[in-house]
This record gives C-alpha cells, sequence and structure tokens, in this order.
C-alpha cells in the first residue's frame, strides 16, 4: 500500500475543510496485469480543514481524484420547526431563540444545517506510485480522459519518458531484459 499524505489551502494558505473522493476507472491491476482490486463507487473521505491521509494500492492503473469544498450553513426554524426564521437569533443555555437578547417570552428556535458541496479541484487520474509514501502535491496528472484518447496517448507517452518516477522503473526493466 502507498500512503498518500496530503493539504488542499486556500490562496491565503488555510486550510479548507472538505471531501477527497478518489475512484479508479478500471480494475487495479499489479504490475504484471493481474486484478487485484475492484472498486465501482468512489471513496468519500472528509477532510477537516483540508488535511487527509489514504492508503491506496499502487497500480500502473490511473486513479480518478477530486476535492469539495464543504460549507454548512444552519437555518432557523419558528412555529415548532413548521416555518423558517430569518431574524436575529441568539443562544441561551445551550438553545438558539429569536431575537437579539434574551428576554425570558423568546420563541426557542430549531435549527438544522444545509450542506452545500463545491467542487475547487477538478477532476484529475494520476497513477499512484509503489512507494511507501507520496504527497498528494507529487502525484502527477495523466491528462487522459475518455473523451480525449489520443491526445491522452500522447501525454501518456510525455509523462513516461520525462518524469522518473515512471522513467526509471522501465529502463530498470529494459537493463534486465537485456542481460538475459
Amino acid at each position: 500500500m502507498t500512503v498518500v499524505n496530503g493539504r488542499i489551502k486556500t490562496i491565503t494558505g488555510e486550510g479548507l475543510t472538505g471531501v477527497l473522493k478518489v475512484s479508479s476507472d478500471t480494475p487495479i491491476r499489479d504490475e504484471s496485469g493481474s486484478v487485484i482490486a475492484i472498486r465501482v463507487e468512489p471513496v468519500e473521505l472528509e477532510c477537516p480543514d483540508g488535511e487527509f491521509t489514504i492508503e491506496l494500492i499502487p497500480s500502473p492503473s490511473t486513479y480518478r481524484f477530486t476535492y469539495s469544498k464543504i460549507d454548512y450553513t444552519p437555518l432557523y426554524w419558528s412555529n415548532n420547526g413548521t416555518q423558517r426564521y430569518y431574524g436575529a437569533t441568539h443562544e441561551f443555555e445551550g438553545d438558539i431563540y429569536a431575537g437579539a437578547e434574551h428576554t425570558g417570552n423568546d420563541e426557542k428556535l430549531f435549527v438544522t444545517q444545509d450542506v452545500s458541496e463545491t467542487t475547487v479541484l477538478p477532476e484529475f487520474r494520476a497513477v499512484v506510485p509503489n512507494r511507501p509514501h507520496v504527497n498528494f502535491s507529487d502525484l502527477a496528472p495523466t491528462g487522459i480522459v475518455a473523451n480525449n484518447q489520443d491526445t491522452s496517448l500522447i501525454t501518456l507517452a510525455l509523462l513516461i519518458t520525462t518524469r522518473p518516477e515512471y522513467l526509471d522503473p522501465i529502463a530498470a526493466k529494459v537493463a534486465e531484459i537485456m542481460q538475459d
């Protein structure tokens, strides 16, 4: 397994709470081509303050990654939870009440949360290398997309021939074959 560590930050360097989604386009294969794992639905990992650690099977197959920001907005309800309340609120003894200050005759409000998800890191595909640890920022996007196969093949060829983490294992395998 390869441990992938990362932290998604805003442009000011603050962690961005959200959800990392990871899935694979195909069954995960080992170096010999044998299927070693099948995962249909994406793994969703909550990332408080943008930090995450996830263990993935290293594979020449690509993984899809995306990151979404999660916002929680409190919604206040009056009239026994039947009417939305938009006015001033205050807290008293752990409960939320209507009005700016507690008078003793204030209506207790019911609180729910509206959850919204905004994609902040568009989907990209990357190969997870066979190493004990890798930083998320070091994963090299392959550029492969299903509807762009010709460009994807060119991108893949450039990736294999210019990135040491892909080129070195290939060069070692070629050297091994040449010795035999």
